[in-house]
């Protein structure tokens, strides 16, 4: 990533990056729900952005969490790298969450700066054979765009967000013919989910081979409830999967109750048979049965399976655009 001087360097206030400490979180709390408050859509949707992967290797606070603090200790942004990697590729990326009067400027150069740097390390250590770096922000958040591309990076991923709302309106799944769709079963469905996502994302360029380990990080998550992830069987196998996220955290700081759907898959022999779209009904069913009032997935224009087409078509709308901004490592 090159150093170029961005608009807000020759800013007085002085600034720097460290790592997370216990004493941030109050003010960490606050910077999220400023950025929330300011990033809202005309129809008043609260936007932040997704959960960090129970699977990834660095989801826990105080690893490779960083904050901009000025000279009297107000933090004004932060961001935590998160990291996958498989034997072909790997990934590392983040979205930063950054004051909106600080976006664009000398701050969040810094922020950025040290990310990179981190990420170099982390890249090396990988072994895989790829490996990018990238980070997140809104495609209209124009002065971050210029900010992301002075410093060297390009466009890799356009990410629409989509809601449901309200869940009072979700119809009644039509379950096709010899598939059951019931809660996972822990003990009994571990293999047939991983085959069920390995099998699924296989095409999928960001998509990295998900391992038992993985998995097991997954279930053991404090954010996993069982009657939010289900699974599709055809008999006794699993063949599809829809897993969704509750965070009590999250709804402060988006002002609702919004499920986040994290995933959702079909095995390709199973496909274009109307299982996804019973999972996914389904899955909001039980999220509206849970209390949640809206439902919320990331999506990516470059998916193979044309996903963000697919929920249009059940009642989702896009309401926000990520962009991926990054560059290969090796």
């Amino acid at each position: 990533m090159s150093r170029q001087t961005n608009r807000g360097a020759g800013r007085a206030e002085p600034f720097t990056v460290r790592a997370y400490r216990d004493e941030d979180l109050e003010a960490i709390a606050e910077l999220r729900k400023a950025a929330a408050a300011f990033d809202q859509t005309t129809h008043g949707i609260v936007i932040v952005e997704p959960p960090a992967d129970p699977a990834c290797t660095t989801t826990m606070p105080h690893r490779d969490t960083y904050v901009v603090v000025d000279k009297a200790g107000r933090i004004f942004a932060l961001a935590q790298l998160q990291v996958m990697t498989g034997p072909q590729r790997g990934f590392i990326w983040a979205f930063p969450v950054v004051h909106h009067e600080r976006r664009g400027t000398i701050a969040e150069r810094l922020l950025l700066e040290r990310l990179a740097d981190r990420a170099g390390d982390l890249g090396r250590q990988a072994r895989s054979k790829q490996v990018y770096f990238y980070v997140h922000c809104a495609l209209h958040h124009n002065e971050r765009v210029t900010l992301y591309e002075s410093l060297g990076l390009r466009a890799l991923r356009e990410r629409p967000h989509m809601i449901y709302q309200p869940l009072a309106s979700v119809p009644l799944p039509a379950i096709p013919p010899g598939i059951q769709v019931r809660p996972y079963i822990r003990g009994r469905d571990e293999a047939a989910a991983i085959r069920t996502l390995n099998e699924a994302f296989a095409d999928d360029w960001e998509y990295t081979p998900v391992t038992r380990e993985h998995w097991v990080a997954w279930l053991d998550s404090p954010r996993w409830s069982v009657g939010l992830n289900l699974v599709a069987a055809d008999g006794d196998e699993a063949v599809g999967l829809c897993l969704c996220l509750v965070n009590e955290d999250r709804f402060r700081w988006l002002g609702r109750k919004d499920g986040y759907v994290d995933t959702l898959c079909v095995r390709p022999s199973h496909q274009r048979r109307g299982v996804g779209r019973a999972l996914l009904l389904s899955a909001l069913a039980a999220l509206r049965t849970a209390g949640m009032v809206s439902a919320t997935p990331d999506t990516d224009e470059d998916n193979p399976t044309q996903a963000p087409r697919f929920y249009q078509q059940l009642g989702f709308r896009e309401v926000w655009r990520w962009v991926a901004y990054g560059a290969e490592l090796r």
